[in-house]
């Protein structure tokens, strides 16, 4: 059996990478139905001048832990928001027509953790990092995320003076944005 050191070497190829269009991200290890232990992998998503896409955990199952410290899916905007996620999706994610969402716990001030699975995740314009990490113990079956770019819904948005403000929903107005939890 091949070392642990060993088994993470070869993973680079899947482990990190520049997305530059709809796919689904795996974690490490998924077809085999655990991710691998001491995982640091990086997936920069990279899909242009676009008014924003999802990303659609259709498989969620990380170790959990109050505060995400042990495994984690950090999911950060070009704007430097981010949000912290762990544990396992239940029915209620998966429904399409639900609107509910994770229960955030604050974490190292504001960054803000959901400990309790993955919702569908929208990120507005076309950029956003994934960081999936892990420790050395307790292995789960990882996730398959897909992303999905959104229909342009305003055409004739206005334009916001700074990137990291939008227009609002009535589009007479800009405001700050992130991420956004559904």
């Amino acid at each position: 059996m091949a070392s642990q050191e060993s088994q993470n070497s070869s993973l680079r190829g899947i482990c990190e990478g520049d997305i530059n269009s709809e796919q689904t991200i795996y974690s490490p290890g998924y077809d085999n139905g655990l991710y691998f232990n001491n995982l640091n992998c990086v997936w920069t998503i990279n899909l242009g001048d676009i008014e924003g896409f999802d990303l659609i955990p259709h498989v969620f199952d990380l170790e959990s832990q109050t505060t995400c410290g042990y495994d984690s899916l950090v999911i950060s905007d070009y704007a430097g928001y981010e949000e912290y996620f762990c544990g396992s999706n239940s029915e209620k994610f998966r429904e399409s027509d639900s609107k509910i969402k994770a229960k955030p716990v604050r974490r190292n001030g504001e960054k803000k953790t959901f400990n309790s699975g993955m919702p569908t995740v929208s990120i507005r314009r076309g950029y956003a990092t994934l960081v999936f990490e892990t420790d050395s113990s307790v292995n789960r079956k990882g996730f398959a995320i897909e992303i999905q770019i959104k229909e342009t819904t305003n055409p004739d948005s206005i334009n916001c003076p700074n990137t990291a403000w939008a227009p609002n929903a009535e589009n007479t107005g800009c405001l700050p944005y992130g991420v956004i939890v559904e």
